[in-house]
């Protein structure tokens, strides 16, 4: 099948539907269709340390080139509150291990724990089992 069209037609304004309620120029500073998209170049280790961060505390630092972008990604009150630390950096007080320890202190041992339950050890088909059937 020979066809031959026209140079007019070849060179002319493209057609199809257009949107007419958007922004015409909303795609110019996008280099892919869900935004902007910029190469990094992180450890493993940063990039763990900074989803935990976003992901418990609700606040990471941003990766951008753009050095007119703000500095953080999520709540500025957080991160505020928190001193702009990630994740690794914290670390329990010396309080806190204190009352920590003093919790689980008198639990008492494997053997005793044994002793006290054991349903626990034997499980609920096994021998050493005390419990009546009604």
């Amino acid at each position: 099948m020979n066809v031959n069209i026209p140079y007019a037609d070849i060179v002319g304004p493209l057609q199809g539907p257009e949107n007419t309620f958007g922004d015409r120029n909303h795609f110019l500073n996008q280099n892919a269709l869900a935004g902007h998209v910029e190469e990094q170049a992180m450890s493993d280790y940063a990039f763990k340390a900074q989803h935990l961060t976003h992901t418990i505390l609700s606040y990471s630092a941003n990766p951008s080139v753009d050095t007119n972008a703000f500095a953080l990604v999520g709540s500025l009150d957080k991160a505020r509150e928190n001193g702009f630390a990630t994740i690794g950096a914290f670390r329990a007080s010396r309080t806190q291990k204190k009352e920590l320890k003093r919790k689980w202190k008198n639990k008492g041992t494997l053997m005793s724990l044994m002793e006290k339950t054991p349903a626990l050890v034997h499980g609920p088909l096994g021998t050493g089992n005390t419990r009546q059937d009604s």
